[in-house]
């Protein structure tokens, strides 16, 4: 798992910047650990508007190789307070922090996939699945949406694989709405799920398919929640 996070680390690094002095984005993308958590103690006393950037950072900080940081980043947090912390300290607690850093990552690789040439399912799928993880279940249900368009255009074969991410997060998305109570959404989903189911069918045996585990290939870069 902390092999994770420094490749998460590593690629915030590589997207954000070095030249950055911000303590949420040194907390997360300086290579000297001392750095890291003095930056983490520095959140800790965040206020106004800086106070969501803070929580955020130093949630994903809590996954951190480095022990001393991992220690000042949940003292960060006790020390923030307020309903930004306690719902960070609650996907801490959850273990919810790579589901976090994985959404993190996948949403600045999505914006800037769909800047150069469109929406990516290798991006998408994952993306999604982080979303569901972390209970926002609206959000996961625009990026399927987003993922059925994006393979639209593709050979059932070749999208054979994302099919059947898009029919899996589907039904999940469906279990999830109707312990919620929501039928509507719960429904949408089953006939979304359905239609998916149909256009499997059309798409003769794959050899495994062409693309990569759950969490996609981002030049050798495999994240799974």
């Amino acid at each position: 798992m902390k092999l994770r996070l420094v490749l998460v680390l590593g690629s915030l690094t590589l997207l954000a910047g070095c030249k950055s002095t911000r303590p949420e984005n040194v907390v997360l993308t300086a290579p000297d650990a001392a750095k890291r958590a003095a930056a983490a103690e520095k959140l800790g006393h965040a206020s106004g508007s800086a106070r969501q950037a803070a929580a955020q950072a130093l949630a994903l900080a809590t996954a951190d190789p480095d022990a001393k940081v991992r220690e000042k980043a949940v003292a960060g947090l006790a020390a923030l307070g307020g309903p930004e912390a306690r719902q960070a300290l609650l996907d801490v607690a959850h273990g919810r922090q790579y589901s976090r850093a994985a959404l993190v990552q996948y949403q600045i690789a999505n914006k800037a996939a769909s800047t150069r040439g469109g929406p990516n399912p290798d991006i998408l799928a994952p993306l999604a699945r982080a979303q569901f993880e972390l209970g926002q279940y609206k959000d996961a249900e625009g990026t399927y949406v987003a993922l059925d368009k994006a393979i639209e255009g593709q050979d059932p074969q070749q999208a054979q694989k994302h099919l059947k991410d898009l029919q899996s997060g589907y039904d999940q998305l469906k279990s999830a709405y109707e312990k919620a109570g929501d039928t509507d959404a719960a429904d949408r989903c089953d006939k979304a799920s359905a239609k998916v189911a149909e256009t499997l069918k059309k798409a003769p045996p794959s050899g495994g398919g062409m693309f990569g585990g759950m969490g996609g290939d981002m030049g050798g870069l495999q994240i799974q929640p």
